[in-house]
């Protein structure tokens, strides 16, 4: 059985970066995929071919998509600081503490968020039993609006930008567990709703 709220995102960067620094200290590890916005890669502002990803065993990686010329004179242009990342992965980061930490790795997100990136981050409590799939809970932050597939039922179509938290009593989880962020999410006033399925054309 499981427990959830959602509230709506604005595109505010204060409140975004309240969100954020409203994840519990002793949560493991967040997941999630942070991209550049389309007019910089219409006015060549990224390298295409190279992202980032910060995973929990490898700490930060520079990622190639692509063996080519066009990736060579990308790979430059970023050395140089002449071009940005096209998307940073988050991949267990903080996971047991490693290096980067979670605190590091919302600190990383909030930069990124900051300067115009997109995308989702998913935040977990830490593992029930040392399995990674057996959380007591979970909190979801989408940062703009986005296409819910079908087999996500009530959040499939067009969605806002919101925070969903969900806390699992199987896992012995509870309300506890997520209450500093739903609490500021009403201190800051946000929108509280229920998804519904979206499909207009």
């Amino acid at each position: 059985m499981s427990n959830e709220c959602f509230f709506k995102i604005p595109n505010d960067m204060d409140i975004i970066n309240r969100l954020l620094q409203s994840i519990p200290s002793n949560w493991g590890w967040v997941e999630g995929l942070l991209v550049a916005p389309e007019e910089w890669f219409e006015n060549g502002k990224v390298a295409q071919s190279l992202s980032y990803i910060i995973d929990d065993l490898y700490g930060v990686q520079l990622g190639v998509c692509k063996n080519n010329n066009k990736t060579k004179s990308e790979l430059l242009d970023f050395m140089l600081g002449k071009k940005l990342a096209h998307c940073i992965e988050f991949k267990q980061a903080g996971y047991e503490t490693r290096m980067p930490s979670l605190e590091d790795s919302i600190t990383v997100a909030s930069g990124l968020l900051n300067v115009g990136y997109r995308g989702g981050l998913s935040f977990y409590s830490n593992c029930v039993n040392n399995s990674k799939s057996d959380n007591r809970a979970r909190c979801d932050m989408r940062f703009a609006s986005w296409n819910g597939a079908p087999l996500l039922e009530e959040e499939s179509g067009l969605q806002p930008a919101r925070l969903h938290c969900v806390w699992f009593d199987g896992h012995r989880g509870s309300e506890e567990d997520i209450a500093p962020i739903v609490l500021t999410c009403k201190d800051l006033g946000l929108e509280e709703y229920e998804p519904r399925a979206n499909h207009a054309a």
